[in-house]
């Protein structure tokens, strides 16, 4: 219907949208994210007990109107036992009380809309989403009939634009733009020539440009990708294309972009909750740990010729430089397909256990000196930990929860290429931990942590992996 162009809208619709093209954005979003959208729901109303609820009356009427169908549906299996007539009746009364439920929730969703979505959550129509008048979100669907565009702006209809190419054949397109980005065992920058403008113009051509077209040029753009798409950066594509890269211009050299899993995931970061307490602190960094009792830094510290470690000082940060050293001094995690275990020496690869090493990363010193500075932040405890500082006791007892920024420089791994029960974790310091922590920070304790910064950066490996659920 919205493809057509057709403004009638059918009352079964009317519901979802005030347009066939609302309709088919609300649609388009009923398998957006509803993943993050249930842990992130589950996470507000644990950490936020505040949260608006609804008035006594309508809590009473809800309640009743769910203790009515769990009562009707206890009746359906003894109106089998009477025939068909009974049978029917049932049905009939059964599809009349979930009519009544859905027209409540409905009421609800319009006139209490945050109690809806966290309770009841459904798609946030068009037309109620939180955006800016200098806003344009942008949403992207395919399915087995193509791709489809989506525009919203705040107090516009929704316009709905159809993408002109198969998806099979801009999945190609996708791979071949996409491709001297991808990091090969040649030198990276070699590949960045390969980097073809015309390409990057023929894809802004099919998936953005008939868009941006509806635009002034000065909105701020909120993208909602899909499919191929939630792996592209739409900064890259091209606008004009010149000689050379810097003569051609990008789409991030005139908008500005940002994105998001769904639409009703970007109305939810939106609410106004009751803030925490304002970070007082600007910066936590950690880096460069010692992961080995063999490591020159907790050797010179046992001899007592190292001095303040936490001053961040080359005395105490270089460690191992040569790659045997680096060997030498790593940690060592060895794993079979249903058992591991970790362990700082190398024990060989007997049973057919596998070996993952993590070498000293004596350059994440220099970063996290590095990003200190830029936040005149003092490279000393509790702000900045590394060396021997580095490690889980030391981190636990640091206020996380009154900083803006955290930095983690440091190793880390995920379920992938680890078998067993192995959760993902961050490795901190492998020395002078106290019982019970073992340098291993699961992403278990992770969850357990107080944190009210506005950044996390994990500058670590296998940190931006897992598997592509549809929508997220």
């Amino acid at each position: 219907k919205a493809m057509t162009g057709k403004k009638e809208v059918r009352d079964i619709f009317k519901v979802f949208g005030n347009s066939n093209a609302a309709a088919a954005f609300y649609f388009a979003e009923l398998l957006k994210s509803r993943n993050i959208l249930d842990k992130k729901i589950k996470g507000m109303k644990r950490m936020h007990p505040e949260l608006p609820k609804l008035p006594p009356s309508l809590v009473k009427k809800q309640a009743g109107l769910l203790e009515e169908l769990r009562l009707m549906e206890q009746k359906i299996p003894a109106a089998y036992k009477k025939g068909n007539a009974a049978v029917k009746k049932a049905r009939e009364m059964e599809a009349k009380l979930k009519n009544k439920i859905r027209a409540f929730k409905a009421s609800l969703r319009e006139q209490y809309p945050f109690h809806a979505l966290l309770n009841h959550h459904q798609p946030v129509m068009a037309h109620r989403l939180p955006l800016e008048p200098n806003e344009a979100l942008i949403e992207y669907a395919f399915n087995d009939d193509g791709g489809f565009v989506f525009l919203i702006r705040k107090d516009k209809p929704v316009k709905m634009f159809i993408v002109s190419e198969d998806l099979s054949q801009l999945r190609v397109r996708f791979r071949e733009l996409v491709k001297p980005l991808h990091r090969t065992n040649k030198l990276r920058e070699l590949n960045y020539r390969r980097f073809s403008i015309q390409r990057a113009k023929a894809f802004y051509d099919i998936v953005l440009k008939p868009v941006l077209a509806e635009l002034k040029g000065t909105e701020k753009l909120l993208v909602v990708p899909g499919s191929m798409l939630m792996n592209l950066s739409f900064e890259m594509l091209v606008i004009e294309p010149g000689e050379t890269l810097s003569q051609t211009v990008f789409v991030g050299d005139r908008w500005e972009i940002s994105y998001h899993n769904s639409a009703a995931v970007m109305a939810l970061n939106r609410v106004k909750l009751k803030k925490p307490p304002l970070t007082d602190k600007k910066l936590f960094a950690l880096g460069n740990p010692v992961y080995n009792a063999s490591d020159p830094r907790y050797i010179s510290k046992l001899k007592g010729d190292i001095g303040k470690l936490s001053t961040g000082k080359p005395s105490g940060e270089k460690g191992a430089q040569s790659q045997d050293d680096a060997q030498d001094h790593a940690f060592t995690l060895s794993y079979t397909r249903r058992q591991w275990k970790i362990s700082n020496e190398f024990t060989g690869n007997k049973n057919k256990k596998a070996l993952i090493k993590f070498r000293p990363l004596p350059e994440t010193g220099s970063e996290v000196r590095y990003i200190a500075g830029l936040f005149n932040t003092d490279i000393r405890y509790p702000d900045v930990l590394l060396g021997l500082d580095a490690n889980e006791t030391r981190m636990a007892r640091v206020r996380l929860n009154r900083y803006r920024y955290i930095h983690l420089a440091t190793h880390a791994n995920s379920t992938r290429g680890v078998g067993g029960n192995v959760a993902p974790f961050i490795l901190l310091g492998q020395v002078e931990n106290d019982e019970p922590d073992n340098g291993i920070l699961t992403m278990k304790e992770i969850m357990k942590m107080e944190i009210n910064a506005e950044m996390v950066v994990l500058s670590a490996c296998t940190t931006a992996i897992g598997g592509l659920i549809l929508g997220e």
